[in-house]
């Protein structure tokens, strides 16, 4: 069949631990990037990874270049992309400092606290409606924002993927993680996609879209996206 001899580029950030990342040998690694790797496989394609800072990666794809991985569906986007169905639903946590706490029990709650968050990252509903009165501050591909909660910079920080992410991230930075503490309200229960940009070079979008779905749905049946899941937790 000759789609199953096409490549097909997966978008990805560099530094985004533990969802989808390079190590230090540089090899492409993450979750997101396992679970899209392998529904492309069984969608009849080769995968080849393409690991970017965030806001080029989303570039890239928006030039028809790549589909995307760990992609959240956002109104602006519905312009531009397909999304396949969930990959798997992150916990995305508000991180403070365990000697400075503070209440959290709605969004309001943020607005005047200086908070840390991925380089243009975007999580739907509530959140994204306080989002304009919040001042925030996108944490670069260098991934500082947790050092600078411990040192009183930020009043807290964003991260997705739930306590292991930040487990990781702490590791990471250097930072101590019994200084740290998650809040109880999460931002956001953020449905991960692949996005399937409308103008992708050399496939057509809604047809790969729906194999996309087929295999997501075939790794859920038989327990192959769990397994890959626990393997980061």
């Amino acid at each position: 069949m000759p789609a199953a001899a096409m490549d097909l580029a997966i978008c990805a950030r560099a530094q985004g631990h533990p969802k989808h990342y390079v190590d230090s040998s540089g090899n492409p690694k993450g979750y997101a990037i396992e679970v899209a790797a392998e529904a492309v496989r069984r969608a009849g394609y080769r995968s080849r990874i393409l690991n970017f800072p965030w806001k080029r990666a989303q570039k890239t794809a928006l030039d028809g270049l790549c589909i995307i991985t760990a992609f959240s569906v956002t109104e602006e986007r519905k312009a531009k992309y397909l999304f396949s169905d969930s990959m798997f639903i992150d916990r995305v946590l508000l991180w403070q400092a365990a000697a400075r706490p503070f209440p959290f029990f709605r969004f309001e709650d943020l607005i005047g606290k200086h908070i840390g968050i991925p380089t243009a990252s975007y999580y739907a509903g509530e959140f994204d409606r306080v989002r304009p009165q919040l001042n925030l501050f996108e944490d670069s591909e260098k991934q500082v924002s947790l050092k600078m909660l411990i040192k009183g910079r930020l009043d807290a920080a964003i991260i997705p993927g739930d306590i292991a992410a930040a487990k990781f991230l702490a590791r990471l930075q250097g930072v101590d993680f019994a200084q740290l503490k998650p809040s109880d309200t999460p931002i956001s229960l953020d449905p991960n996609h692949i996005g399937v940009p409308k103008n992708l070079i050399g496939f057509e979008a809604a047809g790969l879209t729906e194999k996309l779905n087929a295999a997501l749905a075939a790794m859920a049946a038989d327990g192959t996206t769990r397994a890959i899941l626990s393997r980061y937790q």
